[in-house]
């Protein structure tokens, strides 16, 4: 179901406002290839792109792990992901991900 069937004309003005105010670039909602979350891209460096995941349900210790173990993606908390993709040109990992963690834990 579009958004524009949930949302009046108003509530949609504001959603993007305050999406753009905090430095939202896109939304992929129910995306075919990701059905268990929904990803709020925030940045790109260069051809870099630095995205939210928003998970539909907490996610186990074993999928927290998993997840972790992929270079590109760190877990912020049961719901949470930060995610890096490289692009095409570039590193193709999550620069400061190992800081990140420690100063996390």
């Amino acid at each position: 179901m579009p958004l524009t069937n949930v949302l009046d004309e108003q509530d949609m003005k504001k959603l993007k406002s305050e999406l753009e105010d905090c430095g939202c670039i896109g939304i992929d909602i129910n995306n075919y290839s990701s059905p268990d979350y929904s990803v709020l891209r925030f940045h790109r460096i260069g051809m870099g792109m630095y995205s939210f995941r928003l998970y539909d349900y907490p996610l186990t210790h074993q999928q927290q792990d998993s997840i972790n173990a992929n270079e590109c993606l760190i877990v912020y908390n049961d719901s949470t992901v930060f995610e890096f993709g490289g692009g095409i040109f570039g590193v193709q990992y999550f620069v400061g991900k190992t800081e990140f963690l420690k100063d996390l834990h």
